[in-house]
């Protein structure tokens, strides 16, 4: 009986780690698919009846219009099973391609009068193509599911053949009706994709018409597209516009401004969209790091635009646009920015690579801040204030460390002329009258030449006369000259300290 009740929680176990196990993340469970609606007789009461019902469909759009000639009809058709085939009269046939939503439902149908599992638009799609009228089969022709719509798409990029070269590719994703960016710097063909790529990056509005375009049977963020002028297969890596890998609205506002160009046969953003873009894949995904030939394409947009590559020139614009930096969906993206912010109701705090920023609330907390930067400024005790922004109320700061509480009782106790670094900025503070108000274990830091520095000044305050109380002695009486810092803090001599010399009563 043990061994059962064992041998069950063990399977248990298996199963949770199994569960929890952190995975790479692969956009399969998408929200649309691609199907095709084929007019046997080429009836423009049938077009323009799947015009108008498509107008009717959130999220549903013609992604592309095929002309097929009558000869190849029974080779591309040849496991599509529908009667209309064989009886065409014209020498031509029109396909729609058409991306709908994945909603399914039951509905008779010829080969199931009883019903079956259907997708909903595109059932309704098939009876509109047919002048509303489902059993007339001569008329057109749709898929009703991924497997039916797979046997025609098989079949068409089979005669289709593999891409010749690159460019073919991006002939074909320029010709179809939906949203892509090539994000990145490096565009020139030739140079790149050709001789040191060993894949492609693009941003899409549509997983499933990008693989569609790129003649894969499978929705997948990795494709591997067989090119003839390569001699192997290219991996082209998609992403979606909502995978946050930049902001949704930065990309959103690109898309429905039409904020892009053509170059070398590809969708770029234009130049300040572009150059910021660049910016934030290098500051927020690659931690300022970038190769010589994508900072030569920086350097070139920097004159271009006289915008200096710099990081805070790149979080004003994001402030500037109302563009919020968010986590990636895909946990395997490198992503150098951490939110600090905890219910605070003066500014939010979050730090980029090596730098932390303040972004107030208010015009007067923002003030007050910079104004105690003023007085302490050159007493090496607080952060260096690197940038300001009094359009956007922004600071930005260098990283003093980590704070207080974070550190273990070995890095604490390195720090071994605590005394005199307290004492010099509790003298600093009766100096110009200053209270900091807010002192804990998370407003002190120490960087790793053990230099202790305040931070977080947004309750601090200036008085403009002398405070008699406040003494230049740093410890109570019973302080023993061999405690050492940690048990300074431990016992909370560190708080009183401060909070009796520093924080106003």
């Amino acid at each position: 009986m043990k061994f059962i009740i064992l041998l069950i929680v063990f399977f248990i176990f298996i199963f949770y780690f199994i569960s929890n196990k952190k995975k790479t993340f692969t956009n399969n469970n998408n929200n649309s698919e691609i199907h095709f609606i084929t007019l046997w007789s080429n009836n423009k009461d049938s077009e323009n009846n799947i015009y108008n019902e498509i107008k009717k469909i959130n999220n549903a759009r013609i992604i592309k219009k095929i002309i097929i000639n009558k000869k190849e009809i029974a080779e591309l058709y040849k496991n599509v099973s529908s009667g209309g085939k064989n009886h065409i009269k014209s020498d031509y046939v029109t396909t729609y391609i058409i991306e709908v939503p994945n909603e399914y439902t039951q509905k008779p149908t010829s080969d199931n009068p009883k019903g079956e599992l259907v997708n909903k638009y595109m059932y309704d799609l098939k009876v509109a193509a047919r002048n509303y009228d489902y059993k007339n089969y001569l008329l057109a022709h749709g898929s009703f599911n991924i497997k039916e719509a797979n046997e025609f798409f098989e079949k068409y990029y089979k005669y289709l053949g593999n891409f010749k070269n690159i460019d073919e590719i991006f002939n074909e994703l320029n010709s179809n009706n939906f949203f892509y960016l090539y994000d990145r710097l490096d565009i020139n063909k030739d140079d790149y994709f050709k001789n040191n790529n060993k894949d492609i990056n693009l941003i899409t509005d549509s997983i499933p018409a990008m693989s569609f375009s790129l003649r894969q049977l499978k929705y997948s963020n990795k494709q591997y597209v067989k090119i003839d002028s390569l001699n192997k297969k290219l991996q082209i890596y998609l992403r979606n516009i909502e995978e946050n890998y930049y902001p949704v609205n930065w990309l959103l506002d690109i898309k429905n401004n039409n904020s892009y160009i053509i170059k070398n046969n590809v969708k770029i953003p234009k130049s300040k969209n572009h150059f910021m873009i660049g910016l934030y894949h290098m500051f927020i995904h690659k931690n300022g790091k970038y190769n010589e030939n994508k900072m030569n394409i920086l350097n070139k947009y920097s004159k271009e635009l006289n915008i200096d590559i710099d990081l805070f020139n790149l979080i004003n614009f994001l402030y500037d646009n109302n563009y919020k930096i968010k986590k990636p969906v895909d946990n395997g993206v490198q992503f150098y920015y951490n939110n600090f912010t905890k219910d605070s109701y003066k500014k939010n705090t979050f730090k980029i690579g090596n730098y932390y920023f303040y972004k107030f609330n208010n015009k007067e907390d923002y003030d007050n801040e910079l104004y105690i930067y003023s007085l302490l400024k050159d007493y090496n005790i607080m952060p260096k204030n690197y940038n300001t922004s009094d359009n956007n109320l922004l600071i930005q700061i260098e990283n003093c460390g980590k704070v207080l509480r974070n550190l273990t009782k070995n890095e604490i106790n390195n720090v071994k002329d605590y005394k005199e670094q307290i004492s010099n900025i509790i003298n600093k503070f009766k100096k110009h009258n200053l209270f900091h108000n807010d002192i804990h274990g998370e407003n002190i830091t120490i960087n790793n030449k053990n230099k202790i520095y305040l931070i977080d000044f947004e309750h601090a305050k200036h008085i403009n006369k002398p405070v008699s109380n406040m003494s230049v002695s740093t410890f109570p009486d019973n302080f023993n000259s061999t405690n050492t810092f940690y048990e300074y803090i431990t016992t909370n001599v560190i708080i009183k300290c401060f909070n009796r010399f520093i924080k106003k009563s």
